[in-house]
């Protein structure tokens, strides 16, 4: 079994064992290479859905030739729903079945924040870990619980990477009128496949 990382998410791969074709990698930014495809074939697809709602979110997938017999595809977890659980991508050439692939897809983050903090301290920390390496942004959206919104950042305010899979954000009390109070923070990653889904919700009581 082999687990990899996409988006803070833990991929192991749970059924390889419907293979036809010769081999099939799934990499961490969700790229499906499969190889050793019959030269005359002129088109491979990759249907991908997940195991919730059964086929509801169903992808046909063209595949793009990248060499002699080998093609690839890039499954956008966005696309469903950022779903955790089961995956299936089922491979057709020229129409035709050539294999299966299945992995499961959990979390795999560790949060760091107080449950409290004071006003005098002048922010709150929050800091991320086990995000994957491939990710490029981690945005943290910020408000209070006074007045809805109105304290919202817009554009959401950006983390910072301190490790190839840690990201940090100080939380100004400034930025939000100095309010004391319950503290909403959420927590979304984005990378440079397209795929972006929310990682993190939680709430910070600030006192005077």
């Amino acid at each position: 079994m082999d687990g990899r990382m996409i988006l803070g998410l833990t991929v192991k791969v749970v059924d390889a064992s419907q293979f036809i074709t010769p081999l099939l990698v799934l990499l961490a930014d969700g790229t499906v290479f499969i190889y050793g495809v019959d030269s005359k074939v002129q088109k491979v697809q990759f249907p991908t859905w997940t195991s919730y709602k059964d086929q509801d979110d169903i992808e046909w997938i063209d595949g793009v030739k990248i060499g002699n017999g080998v093609w690839k595809a890039t499954v956008v977890y966005s696309k469903h729903h950022s779903e955790l659980g089961r995956y299936i991508t089922h491979i057709y050439a020229d129409g035709k079945y050539a294999g299966a692939w299945e992995f499961s897809v959990v979390d795999a983050l560790k949060f760091t924040y107080p449950s409290v903090a004071y006003l005098s301290s002048g922010f709150y920390e929050v800091m991320v870990e086990g995000v994957p390496s491939n990710v490029t942004t981690v945005r943290f959206p910020t408000w209070t619980e006074r007045n809805g919104h109105d304290d919202l950042e817009n554009p959401w305010v950006e983390g910072e990477r301190i490790a190839s899979t840690s990201w940090r954000i100080r939380i100004p009390y400034h930025k939000h009128n100095k309010e004391t109070g319950a503290y909403t923070t959420h927590i979304y990653s984005y990378d440079a496949y397209g795929n972006s889904r929310i990682i993190g919700m939680l709430a910070v009581e600030v006192r005077n």
